[in-house]
């Protein structure tokens, strides 16, 4: 029992940093983007100025690092949580460059920049989850395969509520057309969601059938199904 306990502290420790390392991604994010809202609310560079933002974002990245190197033996852990931080910065630098030489995209180039910025995050999340459960090759796949499906869907989701709202992301996509997005756009969107949420449910199939998957797969249907 012990033993198991331990394993679950070290799990909830482990999503706690991912949670950490989101949000400094997002606050970068919002003074890259020049924000002004965030989900309707006050992003922190505005509240609290660009100075402040980007010395605690760098601050909480410091702090998951120290905890990952104090209270984690495997070092597999600190490589992935180093490999997903890399890809979100390649990934950010793709939307950098993009915006500032206004080129329309393609889907292709789109859904890369999504699984770099967004996925990143939730393949390592679910890969780091298996490890630390102990999990066989088979079943750190298929749950590194779920994050990584599931990311794609839920971040095509945020833009497409994003456009709802008349947030930013109507601007990026608008490059995807290199003209104002219609329905047929947005029924293109909505497709993405659905496809990639049913490939992170299909990926799952490997695992045994259990509680833990009946939820993770019930996770997938509401990244489809969300209002927020």
């Amino acid at each position: 029992m012990k033993t198991y306990l331990t394993q679950i502290e070290k799990t909830l420790m482990e999503e706690l940093n991912r949670y950490k390392d989101h949000t400094e991604s997002l606050i970068h994010d919002d003074i890259i983007d020049k924000e002004t809202f965030r989900r309707g609310k006050t992003p922190f560079h505005v509240r609290y100025g660009e100075p402040a933002a980007i010395l605690s974002s760098d601050f909480t990245l410091a702090a998951v690092l120290d905890i990952l190197t104090r209270h984690y033996e495997n070092k597999q852990i600190l490589r992935e949580i180093v490999y997903s931080t890399l890809k979100m910065c390649e990934g950010e630098m793709m939307d950098v460059r993009i915006r500032s030489q206004g080129n329309t995209l393609n889907w292709e180039t789109y859904l890369n920049l999504v699984d770099k910025k967004t996925a990143s995050l939730f393949f390592t999340a679910a890969r780091i989850g298996a490890i630390i459960g102990g999990g066989k090759d088979f079943e750190i796949k298929a749950l590194s395969s779920f994050g990584r499906f599931l990311g794609i869907s839920y971040q095509i989701k945020d833009d497409l509520l994003d456009f709802e709202k008349g947030e930013k992301a109507l601007e990026f996509l608008e490059t995807l057309t290199g003209k104002s997005v219609d329905e047929k756009f947005l029924i293109k969107l909505k497709k993405f969601v659905e496809d990639y949420s049913r490939m992170a449910i299909e990926s799952l199939k490997p695992l045994k059938e259990s509680k833990a998957k009946k939820h993770l797969c019930n996770l997938a249907r509401f990244s489809v199904l969300r209002k927020f």
